[in-house]
């Protein structure tokens, strides 16, 4: 059996929520410095097409290496709005409880983000 090198590969891992999003995100930056956010978690990776023609014959988005700038800015206004909720506010005190309320709202606004992606109801890269 032959190797594959990286030219074959059919799809790439993609961060739902990368590094350029965390950095813009207080309340991430702080869930990640408490241990309660990890931008490695299997959760947060999704496996997509690198072509573009096999990603339309699947129906869902092409992998970027670094998403394009209105999901990155959605997503940030997303983190935003949790940020400014009693919630995220309380997250940023470090009360235990709105901890968790908004670390299962993230989780949940990434799994729909995943969905999305899948569906092709989204994209993180422009078209080729």
């Amino acid at each position: 059996m032959n190797d594959k090198d990286e030219t074959d590969a059919l799809f790439d891992s993609q961060l739902i929520i990368g590094p350029t999003i965390v950095a813009g995100s207080p309340l991430l930056r702080h869930l990640h410095a408490a241990g309660e956010f990890d931008i490695d978690d299997q959760e947060n990776v999704l496996y997509l097409p690198i072509d573009q023609a096999f990603a339309d014959k699947l129906g869902c988005s092409r992998y970027a290496k670094e998403p394009i700038g209105p999901y990155t800015e959605g997503m940030l206004q997303q983190l935003s709005a949790l940020e400014a909720s009693p919630d995220g506010q309380g997250a940023l005190a470090g009360d235990l409880g709105s901890t968790v309320r908004t670390v299962n709202a993230i989780r949940r606004l990434r799994d729909t983000v995943k969905v999305a992606l899948i569906n092709g109801d989204l994209v993180v890269a422009y078209r080729e």
